[in-house]
């Protein structure tokens, strides 16, 4: 599969990936089908808040949309709390949660199985 180069490129091959029409990604993102044809055609950029939904709904990472866009991602972990808390709102105690869950499925996939391990 060829790689895309563009924001455009990569909105649209994920789109296409997903099976889904124009029409079909602008309800889902809450914008109009124009919208989501000028982003494929690099004519207009999406907002933080829209690259975030094209994310979700089209199982990319946020943070490569971002510097497709030309927008800095910060790089700190402070960053996730404050992304649950802004998109989310979320208080402390789910956030909490959340990066506790996190460390859970980190360390599930990341520990060296040992020789007795029965999980």
């Amino acid at each position: 599969m060829k790689q895309a180069t563009t924001l455009g490129d990569r909105i649209a091959t994920a789109r296409k990936a997903h099976e889904l029409g124009t029409n079909q990604l602008a309800r889902l993102i809450e914008v109009s089908p124009s919208q989501v044809t000028r982003w494929e055609a690099d004519e207009l950029t999406p907002s933080p808040r829209s690259l975030v939904s094209l994310a979700q709904h089209l199982e990319l990472s946020a943070t490569e949309l971002f510097e497709l866009a030309g927008i800095p991602v910060p790089t700190d972990a402070a960053s996730l709390p404050a992304m649950l808390r802004t998109s989310y709102d979320l208080p402390p105690e789910a956030i909490a949660d959340v990066q506790r869950y996190i460390t859970r499925v980190a360390e599930k996939y990341h520990r060296e199985p040992s020789s007795g391990d029965s999980n």
